[in-house]
């Protein structure tokens, strides 16, 4: 799924005329709290790729869309922002991560020396910069993953539950129709006593 980020370009040149822009239909027809997501990804978007362009040297969560920093800001709480719950949102926020890898790249080779071989004392601190980034990627996506398990186990409990309740009902329902019965029954042989 391609989204259309020109529309961005013109939240960039014009950040409070939101009503110009046009908003995915999936936004649109979505929920109040879909369409502040979008928003908030869209400013984020937009403050991250300013400040790659001006050659700022960020870190990997500095320089890509963070979905509790999109829900902070959004001022919605981030379980909102799960592929389950926004797929199409998750898909945006994506292909806007890759987007933003690929200024990175463009702006992260422009601010080398100018094609000059880096030394070995900037390459091995170049390798350090970069062990250090490929750990705390690895540290977000365990986070996530474990976010997602989570979730997933406590969906299961209030699934397990919702049985276990449902049978329940169930069960006071035959028994109030077997009370019923036992009173219906206890009448009728009452009646019967009563006039024989």
């Amino acid at each position: 799924m391609v989204f259309d980020i020109s529309a961005l370009e013109s939240l960039k040149k014009n950040p409070k005329n939101k009503t110009s822009e046009k908003l995915p239909s999936w936004v649109t027809d979505g929920t109040d709290v879909t369409r502040k997501l979008y928003e908030s990804t869209q400013r984020a978007f937009v403050e991250i790729k300013r400040r790659l362009e001006s050659a700022d040297d960020l870190a990997i969560k500095e320089r890509r869309l963070v979905g509790r920093v999109i829900a902070k800001d959004a001022d919605v709480d981030h379980s909102n922002l799960r592929v389950d719950r926004q797929p199409r949102l998750m898909d945006f926020i994506n292909e806007l991560n890759q987007e933003l890898d690929r200024i990175w790249l463009k702006y992260k080779s422009v601010k080398s020396d100018s094609g000059a071989k880096l030394t070995k004392k900037e390459l091995e601190k170049e390798n350090v910069y970069l062990k250090r980034e490929l750990e705390l990627a690895r540290r977000a996506n365990q986070s996530d993953a474990l976010m997602v398990v989570l979730e997933s186990e406590l969906l299961m409990e209030r699934k397990d539950l919702a049985r276990a309740l449902a049978k329940s009902k169930e069960q006071i329902i035959s028994l109030e129709e077997m009370l019923a019965n036992a009173r219906r029954l206890n009448q009728e042989m009452f009646i019967e006593v009563s006039a024989g």
